[in-house]
């Protein structure tokens, strides 16, 4: 298991919201285009796993700006009969 120094993206918007800013959009779309690898990669016809938790609060920050998903406790692996 992997340790994120940064928190997930939950804290970062409370902290963010609580000092009236907001996340820039570059950060956005780094933090979005990351995710969709991530779902890419849990779908792939080696993986076949569904996560169906996707939330701030399972989104990982590490240093230099890469997330991590996580909390898999309600993820689902495709079995061979999957459409």
């Amino acid at each position: 298991m992997e340790f994120c120094e940064e928190g997930d993206l939950s804290i970062l918007i409370r902290r963010l919201r609580k000092e009236n800013r907001r996340i820039e959009e570059n950060t956005i779309w780094k933090i979005f285009t990351q995710i969709l690898q991530a779902i890419e990669f849990l779908h792939s016809q080696e993986n076949k796993i569904l996560h169906r938790d996707i939330k701030p609060g399972n989104i990982f920050l590490q240093k230099g700006g890469s997330i991590k998903l996580g909390d898999f406790g309600l993820s689902r692996q495709f079995s061979e009969n999957s459409v």
